[in-house]
């Protein structure tokens, strides 16, 4: 199969490099930069899940992740809830605490 390169280390790119790796290829990630320290998290939607299903990746995505129920909107001033809503597919957040962890 054809040698491919991938421009960009980011989600996108590290995807695209791992799909066509399983496909035979030979691939090369360039990257303009070494990437900044994560802070925060990452939250995955239904679309989320069916990527990285299809990468194979699902499983221990699962294992290092925080099952999401609902959205809550909140009063910047005071706090108070304003809405809640409930998520009936699969969402949930990746911190960068977690992202470390093996199931």
């Amino acid at each position: 199969m054809a040698g491919l390169a991938v421009s960009g280390g980011g989600i996108a790119g590290m995807a695209v490099a791992l799909a066509a790796a399983r496909a035979g290829h030979e691939v090369t990630v360039f990257c303009g930069r070494t990437l900044p320290q994560l802070a925060g998290g990452l939250q995955l939607a239904p679309n989320g899940w069916a990527a990285l299903t299809a990468l194979g990746l699902a499983e221990r995505a699962t294992a290092s992740s925080l099952r999401l129920h609902n959205i809550m909107v909140r009063a910047l001033d005071s706090g108070s809830t304003l809405i809640q809503l409930p998520l009936h597919e699969p969402y949930a957040s990746i911190s960068t605490s977690m992202a470390g962890r093996s199931g």
